[in-house]
């Protein structure tokens, strides 16, 4: 196997993962169809302050070298994602505990964990309202 054909095995992994949706929208739809829109609106509101709280508590875990209670707020974090349809950040969330349990950086797994629900969180205010 001459270099070229090495490098190439290299690069090849197989098929790329194809990434969540950022929203669920049939969640929410079958959230507002089981609770009405007004309470419908009242369990994403929650939702959306819990996720924004449980971002900054890890920002300021990671900062602190709390790595135990970090991957606690990042579960919490991704079962509230997932309760309202944000299947992004579910998943950003499970990538981010795993990194922390391998020991791997955690200020990177941070960084992309606060991108996804940025983006989650604007979608679903788009999506909500």
């Amino acid at each position: 196997m001459n270099s070229q054909e090495r490098n190439l095995r290299l690069i090849d992994c197989g098929e790329p993962e194809t990434p969540p949706p950022l929203i669920d929208v049939a969640a929410i739809a079958d959230l507002r169809a089981r609770l009405g829109d007004r309470a419908a609106d009242e369990v994403l509101e929650d939702a959306i302050f819990e996720i924004t709280e449980s971002l900054f508590a890890i920002e300021n875990a990671v900062a602190a070298g709390e790595a135990a209670k970090c991957e606690r707020i990042i579960r919490r974090l991704g079962a509230d994602a997932a309760s309202i349809g944000l299947t992004a950040l579910a998943a950003a969330s499970q990538d981010f505990a795993a990194t922390l349990a391998s020991g791997d950086s955690a200020a990177e797994g941070a960084a992309r964990l606060v991108s996804v629900a940025e983006a989650s969180l604007t979608a679903s205010a788009l999506v909500a309202g």
